[in-house]
């Protein structure tokens, strides 16, 4: 149907690719490399974009509230896309850029601290992610021992 109108709505107005999470979280300063800070840069013509954190989805009225009270309003068929939640290898929807890049450098600095200090980091968690971060903070040349 190409009269369909089709909304997205998004938790946070920049993209980042996921897979480089773990290589960022290691080293904050390839972030800006691994992201796309300007929706126009991403935005596919046709679609309409609402960027915020959905609190509330009512069926019967057909309306999202997203966490700043606004509603997104004018749909017929829902398609609810989660993704993956994982902490700090993925934006918390409703973070801003800027709170993203904060994340992400505390996070690297936390590390490069440890390591620093040949201290100790444990990766809660072996899954293949869990393991790629540890792989990637053990390539540091700081010397940190990673325990997943």
């Amino acid at each position: 149907n190409t009269s369909a109108k089709i909304i997205a709505v998004m938790g946070t107005p920049f993209l980042e690719w996921t897979l480089a999470s773990t290589a960022c979280i290691a080293t904050p300063a390839l972030h800006e490399k691994f992201i796309s800070p300007n929706p126009e840069s991403f935005k596919i013509p046709g679609i309409e974009y609402v960027f915020g954190k959905v609190v509330e989805i009512n069926t019967e009225t057909k309306t999202i509230i997203l966490e700043n009270g606004s509603p997104v309003e004018g749909w017929s068929a829902l398609v609810v896309a989660t993704g993956s939640t994982m902490p700090l290898i993925n934006p918390t929807p409703g973070c801003s850029l800027e709170e993203r890049m904060a994340e992400v450098k505390a996070a690297g600095d936390a590390i490069k601290a440890v390591s620093e200090r040949k201290g100790t980091i444990v990766v809660n968690g072996p899954g293949a992610v869990g393991l790629e971060l540890a792989g990637d903070i053990k390539s540091k040349p700081q010397g940190a021992r990673v325990v997943v």
